[in-house]
């Protein structure tokens, strides 16, 4: 993984996600399959119809809008929505046309070229070349750009534009998947090079080719789009798309059920107590949709010396992993054993996963040194007592009671545990910076299995 020397090890889950639809007479149908735009409606007649606004809710808000640069998935979700990839995934997971309409794979598997569509627009009106697909792939590339994906591009060796619409990779070696590596967002050369990159303003305002164009960001409150009329996809059928920060889940919620909000995220607590409840149905739709390829882990940091083999086996085996996952999920979870989703062609489905053994924990601990010696419930070695911090992202209750769950079992072991809550933007430095002790995160991987892009 790329944190920087963390690792998994303690709790992986596959979390079921449960989504709310606010029904006001419509439902939503699948549009051309193929589009990679929003849901179209039908109204009460059966027809589709353009036009409206959807509010849809989540708790944390964005940090960076530039595709390049941005690292969650918070931000990466409202980049989906302004900017294009040179190819993306159809409905049917294969590779189709975006930015590009062609391309091909040299006979030695060195290199790759790329034909581009004609007359693609940017939303100020400029026109898309592969001079800005070559801009883009350097910035990924530059050791001085601080963007998280860098390592799944560095088998690239060099980038060529033969001319306007046409653009070629060559490789290091040959590559068996590359092409999924294109499904990456092209960003315009004129807007990012007029100054600093890492600093740019139109990292908060940006400017791409998508189905919609930025309209403004009220930092922790929304952002708004509006659909671009000029994009080479054709019109999306919603007009306007705002994203509403309300972190408190309750809050979020209420929302919902007060009519200011369409679209959110239920918890479990909230799914079991209204998916029965013959009125909440009349007026939500509710889906149930498993991620692909998520996971739930807590990572170590293995900077900390602490953090030997063996004092990781302990905190591992003291997780009581299936009561967590039935007191915090309500058995909509199930456990995995490495940094792939159980449905990647990498999950191995052989390995065992550790045991609940709070005995060999505490076993293992005290070979290590740790032992109770002022008996007041903390462990302690040579004068110090075993005092970790684990840090979460405020906003998700589901977080709070599985950081709380995990820390209560080492709590039982002997570990004094400190709760370090940060707002977002502020954690996602923390962990790239190496600044915690543990922490919690959920990953969305991509069907490529090599971690590198995580």
């Amino acid at each position: 993984m790329i944190f920087s020397d963390s690792r998994c090890r303690v709790v992986f889950c596959t979390i079921l996600f449960i989504s709310l639809l606010q029904a006001c007479g419509m439902k939503t149908v699948n549009p051309a399959a193929d589009t990679g735009g929003p849901p179209a409606y039908q109204d009460d007649t059966g027809s589709l119809s353009y036009g409206g606004t959807l509010i849809q809710a989540v708790s944390i808000d964005a940090v960076n809008l530039n595709p390049v640069l941005c690292m969650d998935s918070y931000s990466r979700a409202i980049a989906a929505r302004i900017f294009d990839s040179l190819v993306r995934f159809n409905s049917s997971m294969e590779i189709s046309a975006c930015l590009a309409d062609t391309w091909e794979m040299s006979s030695d598997c060195m290199s790759i070229t790329f034909g581009l569509k004609r007359n693609i627009l940017w939303q100020d009106g400029m026109e898309f070349t592969s001079a800005d697909v070559k801009f883009t792939y350097e910035k990924l590339l530059d050791p001085m750009v601080k963007s998280p994906r860098r390592q799944r591009f560095d088998f690239i060796r060099a980038i060529h534009v033969p001319g306007p619409y046409e653009v070629r990779f060559d490789f290091n070696s040959p590559f068996s998947t590359a092409l999924c590596r294109f499904i990456m967002f092209i960003i315009p050369e004129h807007i990012f090079s007029e100054c600093d990159f890492n600093d740019n303003p139109h990292n908060r305002f940006p400017i791409g080719t998508g189905p919609y164009k930025f309209v403004g960001w009220d930092k922790g409150d929304r952002i708004i789009l509006e659909y671009f009329a000029g994009c080479h996809s054709g019109r999306p059928f919603i007009d306007q798309y705002i994203i509403k920060v309300i972190p408190d889940q309750s809050a979020l919620f209420q929302g919902l059920l007060g009519g200011e909000i369409d679209v959110a995220l239920m918890n479990f607590d909230q799914y079991l107590r209204h998916a029965s409840d013959q009125d909440f149905s009349a007026k939500f739709n509710i889906y149930r949709y498993r991620p692909g390829t998520g996971y739930t882990f807590v990572a170590y940091n293995n900077r900390n010396e602490l953090f030997s083999k063996e004092f990781r086996r302990a905190l591992s085996l003291a997780v009581d992993t299936e009561n967590i996952m039935k007191d915090v999920y309500h058995g909509y979870a199930s456990r995995i054993t490495g940094p792939f989703a159980s449905s990647s062609q990498a999950y191995d489905q052989s390995i065992v996963p550790l045991p609940y053994s709070p005995g060999e924990a505490e076993s293992i601990l005290k070979n290590c040194g740790w032992t109770d010696t002022d008996q007041d419930g903390i462990l302690d070695r040579n004068g110090k007592k075993l005092s970790l911090r684990f840090s979460l992202s405020g906003g998700s209750a589901v977080t709070r009671l599985l950081v709380e769950a995990v820390s209560s079992c080492w709590r039982r072991l002997g570990v004094q545990v400190t709760l370090e809550v940060q707002e977002w933007s502020d954690y996602l430095k923390s962990i790239r910076s190496g600044e915690f002790d543990m922490f919690l995160l959920s990953i969305e991987t991509e069907s490529d299995p090599d971690q590198s892009l995580v």
